[in-house]
Formats: C-alpha cells, sequence, structure tokens
C-alpha cells in the first residue's frame, strides 16, 4: 500500500540491486553460548522484537523471546554493516545487553564510534558468547530510477 502511494504521489519508480559488500556473521564460540534459551512464545504470539537504543556514549538492546536472527538485525543498526544469523541456533533468548563507550570529543558526531562498537563486540563475546566474523556478501539495495515532486492531495 505504501509502494503505491509512494508511486502515485511522488511517481517514484525504483529497482532493487544486489552488491557484495562487507557483512558481519554472528556465531557462537568454540567453548558454548553463554545464553540460556527460554520456552518459545505461545501461540498467537511472534517472536518477540529486539529493541534497541543508543546514545552519543552508550547504547542497549533488549530481547524477549528473540531469534539469534532478530539479534543479527539488531546488531546491523550499531555495526554500521549487514549482521547475518550463522549461529545455527533455532531456539529463543532473553537478553539484556549494555555498553557504555568513551565519552565523544568535540567534532565527533553523534551515535556510537569505532569504540563503543568496540565495547559492543566485547560484551557480547564475555557475556553471551557470541563473536562477528568479518566477510563480504549479498546486500540489497533499493535504487530509485525516478522521483517528482508530491502531487497535491
Amino acid at each position: 500500500m505504501m509502494r503505491t502511494m509512494l508511486g502515485d504521489r511522488f511517481q517514484l519508480r525504483l529497482h532493487t540491486e544486489t552488491r557484495q559488500e562487507r557483512i558481519f556473521g554472528l556465531q557462537a564460540a568454540k567453548d558454548g553460548l553463554k545464553l540460556a534459551e527460554v520456552e518459545a512464545p505461545a501461540p498467537p504470539a511472534k517472536e518477540g522484537y529486539v529493541n534497541a537504543a543508543i546514545g552519543d556514549s552508550d547504547g542497549r538492546m533488549i530481547g524477549i523471546k528473540s531469534t539469534m536472527k532478530g539479534m543479527a538485525a539488531a546488531l546491523t543498526v550499531f555495526m554500521k554493516h549487514r549482521v547475518i544469523d550463522e549461529t545455527g541456533l533455532k531456539g529463543y533468548y532473553t537478553f539484556d545487553i549494555r555498553w557504555s563507550a568513551p565519552e565523544k570529543t568535540e567534532g565527533q558526531s553523534g551515535g556510537l564510534g569505532v569504540e563503543g562498537r568496540a565495547l559492543l563486540v566485547s560484551v557480547l563475546k564475555e557475556k553471551f558468547g557470541l563473536y562477528l566474523t568479518n566477510s563480504t556478501g549479498p546486500v540489497e539495495y533499493w535504487v530509485i530510477d525516478h522521483i517528482e515532486p508530491p502531487t497535491p492531495n
């Protein structure tokens, strides 16, 4: 419905492209996962969403009855690159991840910097037995072919 409205009001035309880019793989550490599996959501409930919050110097991710796929999707926001679940784990997990980055200096933009991302990776490994691998893989993009100012209501 949204795509139709954008097409009608803005004469929007787009297509998708898949490009090979840097991605991260979420994997369980060799010494095992340190995150306890919880009971699956009872129907009609669905997998819980992972909520994420980010400040200038800290971050937090909360998942309630979420899958590793859900955690990977939330990590994508913080890591600035696509994160895919490579754990092979099919269970549901409840977690609360918090980390604090050093205070930003003048001239740095808001959001999680390199230090903050490094702290997040460290917390994932130490607290949950998860780590990120660096590789390349397919990333899908929407490419705008044509757009115009909106038509009046």
